[in-house]
């Protein structure tokens, strides 16, 4: 046997199109039910193999972005906050996806405190870098959500693996500025 998760999900959501949805079309609700959890089970097969992929971007463009606002704006980061985007990142390419996790949750939480104690003069460069942050965030969100049902135009939304690859291929510094440096 080859342990194949996404096989397996596909199996499950063919399984309830073919055998348990037709047996629902009497119960509405029951149908409405089940129709989620087949797309819940069609979510998971397309995303489940690009979750580490997913976090690996986010962990890119969050340290990209940190870096970036300390090199325009020195003069308005805390010390703590200049301590932690030049402090040493490890070996995030031999974290596991829970370290990973953690590590971009804690990035995104320390980007939230510099928002809050160093906010952006009017006119920063970084303004725009800023945006484009937060349009990839959205655009991988968007892709990650598109077989849910809830997304209107689904079919027109890129997949996920489509959007990673091509975030990768073109990285946050890189997008609208490319004078500063990736995280290092």
């Amino acid at each position: 046997m080859k342990p194949d998760v996404k096989q397996h999900l596909q199996s499950m959501a063919k399984a309830l199109n073919e055998i348990v949805l037709p047996e629902l079309q009497d119960k509405p609700f029951a149908l409405e039910q089940a129709n989620l959890v087949v797309a819940s089970l069609n979510l998971l097969a397309e995303v489940q193999e690009h979750q580490f992929a997913y976090v690996r971007q986010e962990f890119d463009d969050t340290r990209s972005l940190l870096a970036a606002w300390r090199l325009a704006h020195p003069e308005g980061a805390d010390p703590a906050m200049q301590q932690i985007v030049t402090a040493p990142q490890g070996d995030t390419d031999t974290q596991g996806l829970g370290e990973l996790a953690k590590t971009v949750t804690g990035d995104k939480a320390r980007l939230r405190i510099l928002m809050d104690k160093a906010p952006l003069p009017t006119g920063s460069p970084i303004e725009p870098l800023l945006h484009s942050y937060i349009e990839r965030q959205l655009a991988r969100e968007t892709a990650w959500l598109r077989l849910t049902g809830f997304i209107p135009d689904a079919s027109a939304i890129p997949a996920i693996a489509n959007v990673l690859d091509s975030q990768k291929n073109t990285p946050l510094h890189t997008t609208d500025h490319p004078t500063y440096p990736p995280h290092q």
